[in-house]
């Protein structure tokens, strides 16, 4: 077995004998969850984040990826190679590591958060501390890249082929995330949707337009069970589009399908604002809406 096979095996048992990955028959919701945190004095995101398994599959490969650079590079280092007994020296180095490498924060922050929950799930005391001393001395300022919405989104759907132009019209006018735009099931009812989202949360009757699920149809079998085209696909073909129509972030990055979702969050704040509805449950309906449940998330969106 090579020294790679050898870090990915190693991580992907590590991951599933810890429970990191959530096993299929764990039932306890995100709310169970949150109150097992909350008994634990873990009351915020991050302290919440490192008792919750994994569940989103896009997740768990970005954090098999971490795990197995960090692993590496422990092994190089000579601090060993057992992501249960590794030191706090060993993500000290590599996280001063990838800031010398000149890592954005955001790739930083996730790096921190993998780690975190390794060390929480693999009961290795010596990764937290690492983790927020770095976060209060090393992680680089964040930068503001001001709305992420669309400032055209028409145009962009415009732009696109049809699969696509579909999936980025069902985010923009749902507010769904795009692996959910994606991939659905059309109830029996023929206006409601179900579909597993970000956590596991299950949603059994999603309201969405009957004119994109009519046109969903194409996109399905026999038992309503939509597939309109793969993620990567989809997002490169946002990706061109935007670019071609000059949609960039404030730091010069292309926007990406993801800035539909802003739209929705945004165009639906500032409609129920103009609705006379007070902020703060203004603010609320559109938490709901993304399935959101934390203000300064939702402040993300509708800026």
């Amino acid at each position: 077995m090579s020294k790679k096979e050898s870090d990915a095996h190693h991580v992907w048992e590590f991951m599933h004998d810890t429970g990191m990955i959530r096993d299929s028959g764990d039932k306890t919701t995100r709310h169970e969850y949150k109150e097992i945190a909350a008994e634990q004095g873990l009351t915020n995101s991050a302290g919440r984040s490192s008792i919750t398994p994994l569940t989103n599959q896009k997740t768990i490969e970005k954090y098999k990826g971490i795990l197995k650079e960090f692993r590496g590079f422990s092994r190089r280092e000579g601090f060993g190679d057992n992501l249960r007994t590794l030191p706090r020296e060993a993500v000290s180095a590599y996280l001063n590591q990838k800031l010398e490498d000149g890592v954005g924060r955001q790739r930083l922050q996730d790096i921190c958060s993998c780690i975190n929950k390794a060390g929480a799930f693999g009961h290795n005391s010596e990764f937290a501390p690492a983790v927020t001393a770095f976060r209060e001395a090393g992680m680089p300022e964040k930068v503001s890249v001001g709305s992420r919405a669309f400032d055209n989104p028409q145009a962009i759907i415009s732009a696109l082929k049809p699969p696509a132009a579909l999936a980025a019209e069902i985010q923009f006018r749902t507010g769904l995330r795009s692996e959910n735009a994606l991939s659905f099931k059309i109830n029996a009812s023929g206006d409601t949707v179900s579909f597993v989202s970000k956590g596991g949360q299950r949603h059994e009757a999603f309201p969405m337009p009957v004119d994109l699920i009519d046109r969903a149809r194409l996109y399905s079998d026999n038992q309503g069970n939509v597939s309109i085209m793969p993620y990567r696909t989809y997002e490169y073909q946002v990706k061109e589009a935007a670019n071609a129509h000059g949609e960039r972030l404030a730091d010069g990055k292309v926007k990406n399908s993801h800035s539909f979702r802003h739209c929705f969050a945004r165009d639906m704040y500032n409609g129920l604002i103009k609705s006379g509805v007070p902020k703060a449950s203004a603010k609320a309906e559109v938490s709901e809406a993304l399935f959101h449940h934390r203000a300064e998330i939702t402040d993300l969106y509708i800026r």
